[in-house]
């Protein structure tokens, strides 16, 4: 079982039907199972303190998109511009984005509905 909150039914539901044997991913509700490195919170901290409050850029604030494509080059020899970076809120912002940017006016493009308050998980399958 991935979780035991409502957001995740249908990921267990899928899971115990078509995956028993596997481990699977919840891109649900983007809750971490861990603390965020004690440098993060401290950049929080000050960044609030700073007044660094209000939303920014869909595509994420320029000095973070700098600062991934300063880590990319470094760490993975990767050479990125800041245009060429989204930062995304989330799994399905990401996703949802990233087939925006592929699909061609004409495209046939299907969605699954979101069955996640209808689907009561599998527990003790498998």
């Amino acid at each position: 079982m991935v979780g035991d909150r409502p957001a995740d039914f249908l990921t267990n539901w899928l899971h115990c039907i078509f995956f028993p044997s596997q481990e699977v991913v919840s891109l649900c509700v983007g809750e971490p199972d861990f603390q965020p490195p004690p440098a993060v919170l401290k950049a929080t901290v000050e960044a609030s303190e700073r007044g660094i409050t209000k939303y920014t850029e869909v595509t994420g604030m320029v000095s973070l998109r700098e600062g991934i494509c300063t880590d990319l080059r470094i760490r993975k020899k990767l050479g990125y511009e800041p245009n060429q970076v989204v930062v995304g809120n989330g799994a399905k912002q990401a996703i949802y984005e990233s087939v925006l940017a592929i699909v061609k006016p004409g495209d046939e493009v299907r969605q699954l509905s979101n069955l996640a308050l209808t689907i009561s998980p599998c527990r003790g399958r498998g």
